[in-house]
């Protein structure tokens, strides 16, 4: 029997690959190969269960301008300290402020 299942991992498994390099929808993917669309996105989503989330990895970045500009220094509670220009509005700089305060 666990012959069988790693034999089935690995047959879905070569599929989404395919499917990952042609591009395209699943369900297409699937129709146009002779699957069960049902399968193919369970075997998706089962995958994506199993693959931890990869880490964001931060670097340093330094932006120069024109001009001086004045910053708002936010110190987050995992030590990352961020420096965001006045001038830009939040919808700007938020999803890098979140992406900092997952990092430790």
């Amino acid at each position: 029997m666990a012959a069988r299942n790693t034999s089935r991992r690995a047959f879905w498994r070569k599929h989404l690959e395919l499917w990952g390099e042609r591009g395209g929808t699943l369900k297409a993917y699937a129709e146009a190969n002779g699957l069960s669309v049902t399968g193919l996105y369970r075997a998706r989503r089962s995958r994506a269960k199993a693959t931890p989330p990869a880490r964001a990895t931060l670097l340093p970045v330094q932006l120069t301008a024109g001009r001086r500009t004045e910053v708002i220094r936010i110190a987050l509670p995992n030590g990352v300290l961020v420096e965001v220009p006045t001038g830009l509005n939040a919808g700007e700089w938020a999803p890098v402020l979140r992406l900092c305060g997952q990092s430790s």
